[in-house]
Order: structure tokens, then sequence, then C-alpha cells
């Protein structure tokens, strides 16, 4: 049936099997050809091939076919940074937004492309949006967010965001996360002519162990 051919296009797309992928998406529009679906799938085969241009036209077409699949938007944002159009890339992640306001991959790449052009006070807001999820997802974000910090003079904003993702990473099973933020950590700190606080605000030296003291109250 056309669903099941339509998300074979999309299995074989990222899977590699191009002339599968063709062949599903074929059969798929001739029972179908105002599957939002089908058009978006065939950008990733698009995608994937490097030929640009064309995904950019399916998800045109997926675009137009649903204008409220936030997916769609997003995919076509990506697609036109890389083909260096940075401003429809900005106006298709705020229409991904505009029907999805949480969707994280789009407030991520709106930020991002935001902080690229240097506008680091309106990327803030959208890279924090863009928040959540496994470690191996937000810490990059967190990373970036802290530098928007930087770029707009807020070092201690910075360092605050970092402080808030270590405190919710567990020190043994997200260590090399923790360590990774540690260090940006310290670089923040030294920047800023600090060179004695911890890497992080659990890191405080252990105090000293106090001695046993004696009945007659002297340290023994």
């Amino acid at each position: 049936n056309v669903s099941a051919r339509t998300t074979l296009v999309g299995l074989y797309a990222q899977t590699g099997q191009d002339e599968l992928a063709e062949s599903q998406f074929e059969q798929a529009r001739t029972l179908d050809p105002a599957r939002p679906k089908l058009f978006y799938n065939l950008s990733l085969l698009r995608w994937r091939q490097g030929r640009q241009a064309e995904a950019s036209a399916a998800l045109r077409e997926a675009t137009r076919l649903d204008p409220d699949d936030p997916a769609s938007w997003t995919q076509l944002g990506l697609v036109k940074e890389s083909l260096l159009d940075t401003m429809a890339a900005e106006d298709a992640y705020r229409r991904a937004l505009s029907v999805s306001p949480t969707h994280s991959d789009a407030n991520f790449l709106l930020g991002r492309s935001l902080l690229n052009r240097n506008a680091a006070e309106e990327a803030i807001a959208f890279l924090e949006s863009s928040l959540g999820g496994p470690p191996a997802k937000t810490v990059p974000r967190v990373r970036l967010l802290a530098r928007a910090h930087v770029n707009a003079g807020h070092v201690d904003k910075a360092i605050a965001v970092i402080d808030d993702s270590l405190a919710a990473l567990d020190p043994v099973k997200d260590a090399q996360f923790r360590t990774v933020l540690r260090r940006d950590r310290r670089a923040l700190l030294e920047s800023q002519g600090d060179t004695d606080s911890p890497d992080s605000p659990t890191d405080s030296p252990t105090p000293p162990t106090r001695r046993k003291t004696a009945a007659n109250g002297v340290a023994s």
C-alpha cells in the first residue's frame, strides 16, 4: 500500500539503497501523488546523494501539501543552509516554530544560525528552548548556549548554564560529558582571571579529616 511504500522510500534512502528508494517513490506517487511524507522521504534521498537543489524542491512540495509539518520545514532549513541561503534557512526554521514552538531541532538550528551571524542575544532564547533529551544531544547544545552567552558578554551566565548541566549529569554514567563541560568551565574561569575555583561546584576540596578528640578535649 501507499503508506508502506512511503516508509520504504525513507528507509532505503537512509541505508544507501538508491534504486529501491527511487522505485518505491515512483510506485507510491502513482498511487497517491499528494502525500507529503512521500516528498519528505524523497528529500532525504536527494540530500544523501548531494543533490541539494532537488532536495529543496521535494521539501517545497512537502510543505505545500502539508504546511503544518514542522519536520519538513526544519529539513528545508537544513537544505537551505547547505546551499548557503542563510535567510531562507532561518525563515524555514521560523515556519517550523510557528507550527510547533517547542520543536527542539528547529530551535537549535535557528539559534545556531543566529549565533553564526553574530546575533547572540537573539540566539540565546532559541538555544535555551532546544535543551533536553539524552546527554549526547544536550551537552553540545549546552556548550553552544554557553558560547552565545559569552558572545553576548555574559560569562557568568555561561558558567551558570554549564553548572546546571553538570548538576543534571550522572557522575559515573555521564563522566565523559562532565569532563568536557568541566574543561569548558575552567577555560571560562581562567578567561576571567580566576585560577582558584574548582572545575565544578561539586569539586570543592574535601575538608581535612578531624583528628579524634580525647575526653579532656585535647586532640590526640
